[in-house]
């Protein structure tokens, strides 16, 4: 057994995972004094405490002969309130001597801790002077927060403990509304190893305040302002360099209402923040009068980051031409309708999504030209791959779609619409998508017949088309699904429905099981209908349950009788597909994928 305590840390971390909750059972790790130990070092790593109890893991930790105190780390309060005992006898005073590698706490309810609270914490703190935090509760939700609270107070406490800290503080926030009148910029000097820095509006006065901040703190990692009572007009406003050092020590950065209209404004980014990973805006104004090379050189920057995030309000038409010039990567489009007073922008790109994606938010309340968003969709630029269009009203698909093909797009290669309403849709005018798509989805989507035979006349040509989840209006079957595009040449046609098949049919007693478990696939499967319009003929099809499913072609006939035998079962679907010609389908419609069914038509 003692051949146990040996074991190297990564070989416990592997047991005690596998033993669950068992490890943190005292009873059940009491083997011996070594495994009790790996008990107490998990147990109290990161302990909830409420001081006010007495039968706690406080108690434990100031009481215990096995100081499990030296294992803790971080600290949660499940409730915080000053003590009325001596300051040096309190129990918070206790437990910060006998923790002393605290570097983290939290207020379980940050709300609720008022002014008197903070100033007994910050005392106590500086009294024992053992904790060195890295970051301070700081995550007041201003609006909940009790107007009985003098937030003032609370805020010059936090600013107090947060001075005593500065030489262990990794994280401050600076809150413009609740400084002391006296306090300036150089209040960050001396925080040796702050590498979070929030700053609230009004703190920044000037933009050119922002060089002065810096250069009190030049090892920050992450920085985020907020710029909107920054004022950013001067008569130097377009020579004078707004930084004069360079921080690429500053990975993250966040800026909110930030002006992004001149050279010195955007080029700043990318010149004095070389060390950049994440960047996020959100600009205000974008009257934009940048020189080619600013913004060539801003998206080649752009291009190198790991995770950007751009937002820009008004002047939308401006901002698209701008991103569709000078955006070299593949870019997605997303175009929907909003009820925001105006229409917005946002440009973003993850490490895990690494194309460009665009949203136009176009407002649509009262808006009846739309003259924003078809001017912008008519001209995407040569580096669109996708677009998406998502929750617009009926009649506005029609007016979008005019746009998006009055110019032919080489580069598009995918349209998806997302949760949009087929009805009364007319397409007039010629209006027809003359260079090859690759693929088309239909997300979510509610057509009518009418509807569908008009999105028929625009894409004529398509190599995969998918309905995914889609409905049709009472004018069909409600068992039927109605894929009718008799003008369009489809390569490969696929059905499938987000809601799995989780009922079958029992030959005994002729009832329906809800239960998965017991029934996992169904034995009835989806009877096809596909209609050539090119060659004026239509094949009949059923499928046969076995291992892998087995299509049958059938009569007509007997097509319909198995249509109206098993009308009344949830889970049947009718498949009829009426297009000019098609290469394959497949059929996605059980939640276990070794029943999709493939269709092969090629010669």
């Amino acid at each position: 057994m003692g051949a146990f305590e040996y074991f190297p840390r990564e070989i416990w971390e592997i047991i005690l995972f596998y033993g669950g909750n068992s490890v943190k059972k005292g009873r059940v790790m009491a083997v011996n004094k070594h495994w009790y130990i790996m008990f107490l070092s998990i147990t109290f790593t990161a302990p909830f405490i409420r001081l006010s109890c007495d039968r706690s893991k406080y108690h434990d930790i100031v009481n215990s002969p096995f100081r499990p105190g030296q294992w803790t780390t971080s600290i949660t309060f499940r409730f915080f309130k000053a003590e009325r005992d001596i300051i040096t006898q309190g129990k918070l005073y206790r437990l910060m001597k006998c923790t002393p590698h605290v570097e983290q706490i939290n207020f379980n309810q940050i709300e609720i801790v008022d002014e008197q609270d903070w100033n007994y914490f910050y005392e106590v703190l500086k009294l024992a002077g053992v904790w060195k935090l890295r970051c301070l509760p700081d995550d007041w939700k201003l609006e909940s927060v009790d107007n009985r609270v003098d937030m003032k107070s609370v805020y010059s406490a936090y600013l107090k403990c947060a001075q005593h800290l500065r030489d262990s503080l990794g994280s401050l926030r600076l809150i413009k509304e609740m400084m002391p009148t006296n306090t300036d910029l150089s209040f960050v000097n001396g925080f040796s190893v702050l590498t979070f820095l929030s700053v609230t509006k009004g703190i920044v006065k000037n933009v050119y305040d922002l060089d002065t901040l810096l250069q009190h703190i030049p090892h920050l990692e992450e920085l985020e302002v907020d710029f909107k009572d920054t004022s950013f007009d001067s008569d130097d406003c377009k020579k004078k360099a707004i930084l004069n050092m360079k921080y690429p020590s500053i990975k993250i950065l966040t800026f909110h209402n930030f002006v992004f209209e001149t050279d010195n404004q955007v080029c700043m980014i990318y010149t004095h923040f070389t060390g950049l990973k994440k960047l996020s805006l959100a600009c205000a104004k974008n009257k934009l009068v940048l020189k080619p090379e600013t913004s060539r050189a801003f998206f080649s920057m752009l291009s190198s980051l790991l995770n950007y995030n751009i937002l820009f309000r008004r002047n939308t038409i401006d901002v698209a031409k701008f991103i569709n010039e000078y955006c070299q990567q593949e870019m997605h489009a997303t175009a929907y309708g909003s009820y925001m007073y105006d229409d917005s922008i946002l440009v973003s790109k993850t490490k895990s999504v690494p194309k460009t994606m665009i949203e136009y938010k176009f407002y649509t309340e009262g808006n009846t030209d739309h003259y924003a968003a078809k001017r912008i969709l008519s001209d995407l630029g040569p580096s669109i791959q996708q677009v998406e269009l998502l929750d617009l009203e009926d009649e506005t698909i029609q007016e979008y779609l005019k746009a998006l093909f009055s110019i032919q797009h080489k580069t598009l290669h995918s349209i998806v619409f997302n949760a949009l309403t087929f009805e009364t849709l007319v397409l007039t005018g010629g209006l027809y998508y003359t260079s090859y798509l690759q693929c088309i989805m239909f997300d979510k989507c509610t057509f009518s017949k009418q509807a569908l035979q008009a999105l028929s006349g625009v894409f004529t040509n398509i190599d995969s088309i998918h309905f995914k989840g889609c409905h049709f209006d009472e004018s069909f079957d409600r068992s039927w699904v109605n894929i009718i595009m008799p003008k369009t040449e489809i390569h490969n046609l696929c059905i499938s429905y987000n809601v799995p098949f989780n009922a079958s049919y029992n030959d005994e007693n002729e009832t329906l099981y809800d239960d998965e478990e017991k029934i996992e696939h169904p034995r009835i499967f989806p009877l096809v209908s596909i209609t050539l319009t090119d060659e004026g003929v239509t094949r009949y099809y059923y499928t046969r349950d076995e291992n892998v499913p087995v299509v049958i072609q059938t009569t007509e006939l007997q097509f319909y009788l198995l249509a109206d035998e098993h009308r009344y079962l949830p889970f049947i679907r009718v498949v009829n597909v009426q297009v000019k010609s098609i290469g394959e389908l497949s059929l996605k419609l059980s939640n276990n994928r070794s029943k999709d069914i493939q269709m092969n038509f090629k010669c």
